[in-house]
């Protein structure tokens, strides 16, 4: 395993790490059954991805390699969760706001999964992807806009981009 690898693997980690903290922050100031159980889900596939990720961290023989993540970065994504449980936990702009960092961490798995050397890695980086695709699909397919068709999504400058199913390029 390479530096670029451990680097690329300690920030997905970090993400994962800081989309749970937002979702279990948000768990707590939601009331609707349906919705706590979405954020419980988020909660469960990015402690998965997490999990996997120091998994891989710690089998490497350098001991510098292993590192968990530190105090700092825990305390950083607690009270970042928490502003963002504070200041949208009861509103639509919680569940858009979610929605971003899942298709941040999504960013992030793909980079992970398509450059890692591992099998098993790539196996479980594959089902994560699946798992948080389904998720973000959920998440703002219930908080679209009134008249938006399923397979367009709203950006934040409420500039209309096509899905991946509708894009004519192929990357290669």
């Amino acid at each position: 395993m390479s530096n670029d690898e451990v680097e690329r693997l300690r920030k997905l980690r970090g993400t994962a790490l800081r989309v749970r903290a937002i979702a279990r922050a948000l768990e707590s100031s939601q009331r609707q059954p349906m919705v706590t159980d979405r954020l419980r889900r988020v909660s469960g596939a990015t402690w998965r991805i997490s999990r996997a990720v120091s998994g891989q961290l710690r089998a490497h023989p350098y001991a510098d390699f292993q590192k968990d993540a530190g105090t700092l970065t825990i305390l950083a994504n607690s009270l970042r969760a928490s502003a963002v449980a504070r200041f949208l936990g009861r509103h639509t702009r919680a569940a858009s706001y979610l929605a971003g960092e899942l298709s941040t961490l999504s960013r992030l798995l793909d980079d992970a999964r398509a450059l890692t050397c591992t099998l098993d890695l790539s196996d479980t980086f594959g089902r994560s992807q699946i798992e948080i695709r389904g998720l973000i699909t959920e998440i703002r397919g219930r908080h679209r806009a009134p008249g938006t068709p399923p397979l367009l999504l709203q950006h934040q400058s409420g500039a209309v981009a096509a899905a991946d199913s509708d894009w004519p390029y192929l990357n290669l």
